[in-house]
């Protein structure tokens, strides 16, 4: 039995030497050649490659060979300049909006602008404007040539002083022009 089973170790080990030292044969020994078709131009030579002649530049800036910043030394950063405001500019008054009374629709609209809604309920029209802080009612009346003519004014929301109004002013006639 021992014979038997070095038989085999050695039998085993002669195949597995004989497989790695013999060269390794391709699986598909068949050659191919090209096929020539006879009613397929031939294929065209590729375009002659110009060589451009090497480009040199007119104007070099200086500033391509400065001397390199020494490591020591980092480059200078110029402090931000910081300007405080010492005066504020008053912003300019608003047009007197009782001074539009008797006055046409015409005159108030090219002042304020267009109106956010317009109500017609003759013999009268409302014209409201709004921001985000007030609302500014504008009643006009038939004057009676068909024309509406200014009347009555009011203001509701934060605009309970001159200078509240003032604000609410100034919003409508910045939210008209934009």
């Amino acid at each position: 039995m021992k014979t038997a089973v070095r038989l085999t170790l050695v039998s085993g080990c002669l195949i597995t030497f004989v497989a790695c030292i013999s060269p390794l044969q391709p699986a598909d020994t068949r050659t191919t050649s090209p096929i020539v078709r006879e009613d397929v131009a031939p294929a065209q030579t590729p375009p002659e490659v110009t060589v451009m002649p090497e480009f040199t530049p007119k104007f070099i800036p200086d500033v391509l060979f400065a001397p390199p910043l020494s490591p020591e030394s980092p480059p200078a950063v110029p402090e931000p300049v910081v300007e405080l405001a010492t005066e504020t500019t008053p912003l300019p008054p608003p047009p007197d909006i009782y001074s539009f009374r008797n006055r046409a629709s015409i005159d108030v609209a090219m002042v304020f602008g267009e109106a956010n809604f317009i109500r017609h309920d003759p013999p009268a029209e409302l014209w409201q404007y709004r921001t985000s802080i007030c609302t500014l009612d504008l009643f006009f009346y038939d004057d009676g040539t068909g024309a509406y003519r200014l009347e009555y004014i009011d203001f509701r929301g934060q605009a309970e002083t001159p200078g509240a109004r003032d604000d609410c002013l100034r919003g409508i006639i910045g939210s008209t022009l934009q």
